[in-house]
């Protein structure tokens, strides 16, 4: 084992605070019964437990574990500073996330000793292609010891054929960093890397010139702040696996592929149509998603397994569909047209077919629905059962609906709004996040920063929307933050617009927010809410 305590891993700088969707523990369901597959049964009183491997900053970790407080949450990362923040952040939450600071080794040695609970899903996101062969194998281990039976794993990871392309940049910002960035920290040494690659591509370099496709590569990698580019391109360990390696390695471990996490993307129709007949004459599932990456040229993946699995029958399957609960991911005037742009097609989805459902799901303020209450609804009842499950299906790979919660607790509700409450109070003073945490979805949902200050003055009790814009506006275009305006009236225009905007969320947007209980659904609420908070 090497002596560097990192093993190669960037450390100097931490993660950022980003937030994944995917690892919520209703997402995860959701993509199992979507495919003929649950978590666990569990005895009476027995909390379902989630373990995630390598949190960053627990940005996602304890965000679920606040909108899930029936879940007792797990999560592991070596860096000391992210442990850190990420436990400052729960106690500041009131959240009983076991956040711990073990590698993947120590982890690995307390599942051996039985030092560990079993758990319902073990997730490790962003983490299998950046740690070395050792490290690998300890997180197997982990989930040979510590993973139920039926259990699900999911797992990301950088995939091939797609990754190709970025190889080479890779590997020639590693040697820059390496031979030219002695002494220098890792965003120093991305930046200049990164640097490097731009000005290669614009001397027209013939390895850029004679690929068209990696000069767009390196625009898009401009975008990233140096923080991801260190972390993305500058670790010592850096591998792309195609999908039946990364089959063949969980299968040590008793795990077989049940779905991406993507369901949308290994769906037949969702592909080029000149290649579809190549894919309908596939019948396994490992070939199938071996040939799909290939089709799209697939740079990543997200997928999920299941420890020694087993479908459900076709009763028991339909019975837990109809018992699940579902909602609008948006509000409603947000959806103009049914249409998704993929990659390589433009899905555009019957309106006639889809659009009665969404209307069904708006009804009653937007509140949960069985899809047992759904698929009888009267302007939905006419489907037969196997087309409305394919359109749910379909709108969920989409992202137009999202698995629910039907009745959060009291507990999880008052969680929920005092963290919510911290994150826009972050968010004013300059440390932006672009989410807040739904109790009803059981994952967070994207706010963006003008309206978690419009938020932020509802909350504090102002009831005016103009004084929520004047307020938004103050904090982002004042002070060190104000951009140079060519002048007054440019200025003028812009606050205007805060305004407009603000009275287009107090109408369209806060009665969703209401309705997922990211804010109390009164007012009343609200100010039973702030004095909570005030008492902490």
């Amino acid at each position: 084992m090497t002596n560097d305590w990192t093993d190669g891993y960037v450390a100097d700088h931490t993660y950022g605070h980003y937030y994944f969707s995917a690892l919520a523990p209703g997402y995860i369901r959701a993509c199992l019964l979507m495919s003929g597959f649950d978590l666990p049964v569990r005895e009476s009183g027995e909390p379902l437990r989630y373990l995630e491997l390598g949190y960053g900053q627990g940005f996602s970790l304890n965000l679920h574990a606040a909108a899930n407080q029936d879940i007792e949450f797990w999560g592991t990362d070596f860096l000391p500073d992210q442990a850190l923040n990420a436990q400052y952040f729960a106690l500041l939450s009131g959240l009983g996330t076991h956040i711990l600071n073990d590698s993947f080794a120590e982890l690995d040695e307390k599942a051996q000793a039985g030092k560990l609970p079993l758990f319902d899903i073990i997730v490790f996101h962003g983490i299998w292609s950046w740690i070395n062969h050792e490290n690998q194998q300890h997180i197997l281990n982990i989930v040979q010891n510590s993973l139920k039976p039926n259990g699900a794993v999911y797992i990301s990871y950088n995939s091939q054929p797609g990754r190709s392309l970025s190889m080479p940049i890779r590997e020639l910002m590693s040697i820059h960093a390496d031979r030219k960035g002695i002494g220098k920290d890792s965003v120093t040494r991305a930046t200049e890397a990164a640097a490097l690659v731009r000005a290669l591509s614009e001397a027209g370099a013939a390895f850029f010139t004679d690929s068209p496709a990696y000069t767009a590569f390196v625009e898009r990698m401009q975008k990233h702040p140096a923080t991801y580019l260190a972390h993305e391109y500058l670790n010592k360990n850096w591998h792309a696996s195609y999908f039946f390696e990364i089959a063949k390695t969980m299968a040590t471990v008793g795990c077989n592929f049940v779905t991406s996490a993507n369901i949308l993307e290994s769906t037949l129709i969702a592909q080029p149509e000149k290649t579809r007949s190549f894919l309908n004459a596939v019948s396994d599932p490992v070939s199938w998603e071996v040939l799909k990456d290939y089709n799209q040229n697939t740079s990543f993946r997200r997928d999920i397994f299941i420890r020694d699995s087993s479908p459900m029958t076709v009763d028991e399957w339909r019975h837990r569909l109809d018992q699940s609960s579902w909602c609008l991911a948006g509000p409603l005037d947000q959806i103009k047209e049914l249409a998704i742009k993929l990659p390589y097609i433009t899905l555009a989805l019957d309106e006639a077919v889809y659009r009665p459902i969404l209307n069904a799901l708006a009804e009653n303020s937007y509140a949960p629905k069985t899809l047992a209450f759904l698929r009888t609804h009267p302007n939905i009842s006419h489907l037969p059962h196997e087309d409305f499950f394919s359109c749910m299906r379909m709108l969920f790979g989409c992202g137009y609906i999202a698995p629910a919660q039907p009745s959060p607790s009291e507990k999880t509700l008052s969680i929920c709004h005092h963290l919510n409450n911290i994150i826009c109070h972050m968010t004013a003073n300059g440390n932006i996040q672009q989410h807040l945490v739904s109790p009803v979805l059981g994952c967070a949902y994207a706010v963006s920063e003008p309206h978690q200050l419009f938020l932020r003055s509802y909350i504090a009790g102002e009831t005016n929307p103009a004084k929520w814009g004047i307020a938004a506006f103050t904090i982002m275009h004042t002070g060190s933050r104000a951009p140079a305006y060519q002048s007054r009236e440019e200025a003028e225009k812009i606050r205007e617009l805060f305004l407009q905007e603000a009275q287009q969320f107090a109408e369209n947007t806060l009665p969703f927010l209401r309705a997922i209980g990211i804010v109390p659904a009164s007012r009343a609420a609200v100010r039973t809410n702030r004095d909570k908070a005030k008492r902490r």
